[in-house]
């Protein structure tokens, strides 16, 4: 590792407990002194919303993400760290739950996953698509196009196949890289997809055709995040839970980006109806635009509502994305745009306030 830039932080917190909605429960803000990559946080697109600003936070409070040129770790304690400068191909990020390691990616082509671990980097020959949160295993396949679901033990440096079946992969893991979820999301797929929960000598089928895109698996294994059908209440692809209990549960109108151990908690980009011009008449559209939280007790929430009812001034911020959450759930990390203008990521504690005076 290379360069603490600034150990400090600008911080809006609220330094007690409150409730919110039904939390009880400390909530900060932490404004973090650098950018996330991407050219225009106000683009309405499922696209670039799904593969620019990638982050991840781990139970120690470690940030990680990217700018235009280097990735950076940044915790409250040891400030900004400069890990090393960014590849042609990183799209997504992981991070063990101590902090120790971090992992980026591509989820599209050559997927060769780079690891920045104890001031080291490496580049890994295998097509990652995840880091189990013991920090031990990733999970990915053998090929770009035609390919197989294969893990792969950092601990050993061995790849380990899970089948034959074309076009699946293994897209998420466990924390403790156990159980595994194998995902055919290809244009190679068969008409009706369907992923496995894979590992512990069974094989869990979910509901068919069952996550448009992005999947994730909690960290106890249990619960499948996805999106697919339409909402309740909004025109739009709903995020969704699966679990081989309750099957199918809508958790609300947001593109999803991470969720927690349990699956109790989860966070994304929320949509809201705008009124538009569609040639010449006016028309509702649905855009992504405000970072989106969920909880099993209160449902999906805004997180800047939240903060400002815990006291947390929040004035003059905008185009506020949530980007990931700790596997606790303790911790949650995002970007938007500050009061001064600028495209700048940030930190939010439920566990304790944290503040760092200039």
């Amino acid at each position: 590792m290379s360069g603490n830039f600034n150990k400090f932080a600008s911080c809006l917190i609220l330094g007690s407990s409150v409730s919110v909605a039904n939390h009880a429960q400390s909530l900060s803000f932490v404004e973090i002194p650098a950018s996330v990559y991407g050219d225009n946080l106000n683009i309405f697109s499922e696209e670039a919303l799904t593969f620019s600003q990638p982050m991840a936070v781990s139970n120690s409070g470690v940030v990680a993400f990217q700018d235009e040129t280097h990735v950076y770790s940044w915790s409250y304690y040891d400030g900004l760290m400069q890990l090393g400068a960014k590849t042609d191909h990183q799209g997504t990020f992981d991070i063990s739950n101590d902090g120790s390691i971090v992992m980026t990616s591509h989820q599209l082509g050559a997927a060769y996953p780079v690891i920045y671990q104890n001031g080291e980097v490496r580049q890994v020959n295998f097509n990652a698509d995840a880091l189990s949160g013991n920090g031990e295993r990733l999970g990915g396949r053998n090929g770009e196009m035609f390919y197989s679901p294969m893990s792969y033990d950092l601990t050993t440096d061995t790849p380990i196949s899970h089948g034959s079946g074309s076009t699946y992969r293994i897209s998420d893991l466990s924390t403790d890289g156990s159980l595994k979820l194998q995902h055919n999301n290809s244009w190679n797929s068969p008409p009706a997809k369907t992923s496995y929960i894979i590992g512990r000598g069974a094989s869990v089928p979910i509901a068919q055709n069952f996550g448009e895109g992005r999947l994730d698996l909690s960290g106890d294994g249990q619960t499948v995040i996805g999106r697919y059908g339409v909402c309740a209440d909004m025109p739009v692809t709903c995020s969704r839970a699966w679990s081989a209990d309750k099957g199918s549960v809508e958790l609300g109108p947001y593109l999803h980006r991470g969720v927690n151990h349990d699956a109790t908690k989860a966070v994304g980009v929320g949509y809201v109806p705008k009124e538009v011009d569609w040639f010449g008449s006016p028309r509702t559209m649905y855009f992504p635009d405000y970072g989106a939280y969920w909880d099993s007790q209160n449902g999906l929430q805004d997180i800047v509502t939240m903060l400002e009812a815990a006291g947390v001034d929040m004035s003059g911020w905008s185009a506020i994305r949530l980007s990931a959450i700790s596997d606790d759930g303790n911790y949650v990390v995002g970007y938007g745009t500050n009061p001064e203008g600028l495209n700048r990521a940030f930190f939010i504690s439920f566990k304790e306030p944290v503040c760092a005076p200039y």
